[in-house]
Order: structure tokens, then C-alpha cells, then sequence
């Protein structure tokens, strides 16, 4: 009885993000891919960025944790506004592969792409293609842990 009324409050709070199940379901109804058995932990404290949802793809077998946001949209050049008087943004296709765990509060940004069996530490920042089969933390800048050696650095 707990837990049922404790779904429900989530539910009112929350609306679609008051389960990883709702949230999915949403996130397809919008036109993201989202593969099976994919868990959104605490999933109101996440972020997709669903404004062009065919550019946010995530496969099977993800675990994305609390904080963390996928990104297909940049409005970095906004800051040229004043001198072009406009906004010029930018966007980019945004891929989880299958079998992937994305750590807390990561940022993966627009443009990237993440390989199959791949962790993410928590507070990470995605700015770049991560190959498949490896543990990578903090701003990508190389491989961590590799599958095949083992060994720091690949």
C-alpha cells in the first residue's frame, strides 16, 4: 500500500518522469529510439533533449542515472546575437549503443556518439565518440580501461 501511494504521488509530482517505465514510454511517443530493458534512475532528475527527438538514440540494456543529460542541441553561438542578430544554433545526432551505463550527473553532448558495453563515470562531460568495450571518466580525452588489455590507457 506504501509504494502504491507513493507511485501515485510521484505520478501527480512528476507526471512522466515519475518512472523509468513513463519516462520510456513518453521519450517513444516523442520519437527518441530507446531500446529494451533501458532504466532511467530517478528519472526527474534526468534531461533528454527531446526538441528533435529522431537525433537522440538509445539502445538496450542502458542504465542512465540520476543527473544526467543527453543533449542533440547547442546554443553556444548565441552569443553572437548582438553582432548577427540572430541566434545560430547547432545540433547533432546524440547515440547511446546497447549494454552501456552512464554514470551521475554526465553530460553527453550533442554529435557523440557512445559504443556498445561502454561505463561512463559519474560527472563526466561526452564531447566525443567513445569506443566500444571501455570505462572512460572525466572530459573525454583518452581511453581509461580497455576490454581487451585490461590495462591503463587501452
Amino acid at each position: 500500500m506504501k509504494e502504491f501511494i507513493l507511485d501515485i504521488c510521484r505520478l501527480f509530482l512528476f507526471g512522466h518522469k515519475s518512472s523509468s517505465e513513463r519516462y520510456v514510454a513518453w521519450l517513444r511517443k516523442q520519437g527518441v529510439k530507446v531500446g529494451d530493458h533501458t532504466h532511467f534512475y530517478t528519472p526527474w532528475e534526468i534531461s533528454v533533449d527531446a526538441q528533435r527527438p529522431w537525433m537522440i538514440e538509445i539502445g538496450s540494456h542502458v542504465h542512465i542515472t540520476m543527473g544526467c543529460t543527453i543533449l542533440q542541441h547547442g546554443y553556444d553561438w548565441a552569443v553572437l546575437q548582438k553582432k548577427y542578430g540572430e541566434v545560430l544554433g547547432s545540433y547533432g545526432k546524440a547515440k547511446i549503443g546497447n549494454n552501456a551505463f552512464i554514470g551521475q550527473k554526465t553530460i553527453v553532448l550533442k554529435g557523440v556518439q557512445i559504443g556498445d558495453n561502454v561505463i561512463v563515470g559519474a560527472k563526466s562531460l561526452v564531447n566525443r565518440p567513445l569506443a566500444p568495450n571501455g570505462v572512460y571518466v572525466g572530459v573525454q580525452r583518452c581511453l581509461c580501461v580497455g576490454k581487451t588489455t585490461g590495462k591503463w590507457g587501452g
